[in-house]
């Protein structure tokens, strides 16, 4: 599985290329990993997010790094999708393919090679500044024989580069 960390890597390295553009925006959460199991994990987030792409539905790509304790970390690749509810609230949608690394028993996934969905409720402080709100889902699915799935909970600050 040494190669899906080397693909991810290089993918992370593709998105944030053009990291400081208009439109992209740097991300910086803390929360919890396993939300509605016995024991929780503070997780710290690092986020790149392209600009939309308004020849493929307005989808922005991202590059996510999460790290919590027990050695265990996530890095992945996707894309988000934002809805506008009013003039500072938005809603969205994402779904990340990365690979996921944990010595903690209490939350081994099955598998390295893990698939995170999460919806998201965003308010646009100023121009540049928003905060955000993430609860998603990391699981395998079922390509291994364990899929336990997991839960996370971010609050986020975004920085937008306009």
């Amino acid at each position: 599985m040494q190669m899906t960390r080397i693909v991810m890597l290089l993918l992370l390295a593709q998105i944030g290329q053009d990291c400081f553009a208009d439109d992209n925006r740097f991300v910086l959460g803390l929360g919890a990993l396993g939300v509605f199991h016995d024991h929780q994990h503070p997780v710290l987030s690092l986020q790149i997010e392209g600009g939309e792409n308004p020849g493929l539905f307005s989808i922005r790509p991202i590059g996510l790094f999460t790290l919590s304790t027990e050695r265990t970390y996530y890095v992945g690749v996707g894309g988000l999708r934002e809805f506008t509810l009013e003039k500072e609230w938005s809603w969205g949608l994402s779904f990340l393919v990365g690979a996921y690394h944990t010595i903690d028993d209490d939350i081994e996934l099955g598998h390295e090679l893990e698939f995170y969905s999460r919806v998201t409720l965003g308010y646009q402080v100023d121009r540049n500044t928003g905060v955000r709100v993430e609860l998603g889902h990391i699981s395998n699915a079922d390509i291994a024989d364990r899929n336990p799935g997991t839960e996370l909970l971010t609050v986020n600050w975004v920085y937008s580069f306009d």
